[in-house]
């Protein structure tokens, strides 16, 4: 409240011209705006620029606070894996995969503090996934992509933290 005072006193001071003032008036706009949040930015990734995407292993699309983006393509089968906080939504482009569920990982090794990978999965459910299908895997669930001999996959991942 002393600052407002202050700058209502400047504006009214026969000593401080126009462009003091509105020098001023600039300067705390920009204080105003340096102390407000960040504007959220759109990210859109248009399928044709993903189709020109060839990556041998997850292209990072960005990190956004709880939750990452990924565009991965497989010709082989993956690791099993269990995140222990990261829930993961795919959304499968092209190609076919098996995804295996839930089970258990033998011989499973810590990869980092909260990812368990090993060769396979033990007892899971399959479900074979095309274009257009749609998964979410919640946080500590056993799965895995299966594919065929000489088949490939692309899609979407998105990868969100739980804490």
């Amino acid at each position: 409240m002393l600052v407002v005072n202050y700058i209502v006193a400047l504006f009214g001071s026969p000593v401080m011209s126009n462009f003091s003032k509105s020098a001023l008036v600039i300067l705390v706009l920009l204080g105003a705006m340096a102390a407000a949040p960040p504007v959220a930015k759109v990210s859109v990734w248009h399928s044709r620029d993903l189709q020109k995407l060839r990556p041998a292993s997850p292209e990072s699309l960005g990190h956004f606070g709880n939750h990452r983006a990924n565009f991965i393509r497989r010709d082989r089968t993956g690791e099993a894996e269990v995140h222990v906080r990261t829930a993961d939504v795919f959304v499968i482009q092209t190609g076919q995969a098996t995804l295996v569920t839930g089970g258990r990982i033998p011989n499973a090794k810590s990869s980092t503090k909260t990812e368990i990978r090993g060769a396979s999965i033990e007892g899971g459910q399959s479900q074979v996934l095309v274009p257009g299908d749609i998964v979410q895997i919640p946080a500590g669930l056993p799965h895995q992509f299966v594919l065929a001999r000489g088949a490939e996959v692309t899609y979407f991942a998105l990868k969100i933290d739980g804490k």
